[in-house]
């Protein structure tokens, strides 16, 4: 599996802020950079789709970018986002055509639907495709993931950077996003939802920077990550949007 670099953290980091800003904010120019970054990854959902190959290509297009406007929109960040986008493109679009050819409703109305088993391998096929980083670990190597503490996975992680054992980090330590977020929540007019998906960046960037040789424990060195990011995010809302602190 390739390792990830500086640069491979640094730009993770910039889609969280775009996907943030975006979410957040409506703001179109981070939908904009989105879309240039990932239209490879639409591109390939369609080619996957033999029922695609029937329909006019400008219209199929803009249909698949139009669900990966709505990725966007309803991303969590609890999962890697090129996975996320790429499976919800996948089955939306593929759930479009399928109704459209069988004339089951109106174009615009199409059905949601499970994964199909070989939907599934066909959407893991396209991630080995596009790139190793952020193709999903097999079942029996994740459940060994999943049994290690927040140290073993900082060391394993350390010694092969991944978005997935990063993602385990960030999710046994949500509790403490959760409780900075709550102290903080009286310092502009945010909700609790929005404080923890910034502080989630904020326990990233604690993640990429943490040094296991100088013997600290990892939720120290994380909340003033965590508490910054929040704060920092809460005085850009306050000098440009003029949200007042609650209380």
């Amino acid at each position: 599996m390739k390792p990830s670099t500086d640069a491979d953290s640094t730009q993770e980091y910039q889609i969280c802020r775009w996907l943030l800003a975006y979410q957040q904010q409506d703001c179109l120019n981070s939908l904009k950079q989105l879309e240039q970054k990932y239209t490879f990854l639409v591109h390939r959902v369609i080619q996957a789709l033999p029922e695609a190959a029937a329909g006019e290509p400008q219209r199929i297009t803009a249909l698949a970018m139009h669900f990966f406007r709505e990725a966007c929109a309803t991303y969590d960040f609890n999962s890697t986002f090129a996975y996320f986008a790429l499976s919800y493109v996948y089955q939306q679009l593929k759930g479009f055509l399928s109704a459209s050819e069988s004339q089951c409703c109106d174009q615009r109305q199409y059905q949601s639907f499970r994964l199909a088993e070989e939907d599934t391998k066909i959407l893991q096929q396209l991630l080995r495709s596009l790139d190793e980083r952020i193709s999903p670990k097999l079942p029996a190597e994740r459940h060994n993931l999943r049994q290690l503490d927040t140290v073993g996975l900082l060391k394993v992680y350390q010694q092969n950077p991944t978005t997935e054992v990063r993602n385990l980090v960030v999710q046994r330590n949500l509790g403490l996003v959760h409780r900075e977020a709550h102290r903080l929540l009286g310092q502009c007019q945010e909700g609790f939802d929005d404080l923890v998906q910034v502080g989630a960046i904020g326990l990233i960037r604690a993640i990429e920077r943490f040094d296991l040789s100088r013997g600290h424990a990892f939720s120290s060195f994380a909340v003033p990550y965590i508490r910054g990011e929040i704060q920092h995010h809460c005085a850009i809302k306050v000098q440009h949007y003029g949200c007042p602190a609650r209380g």
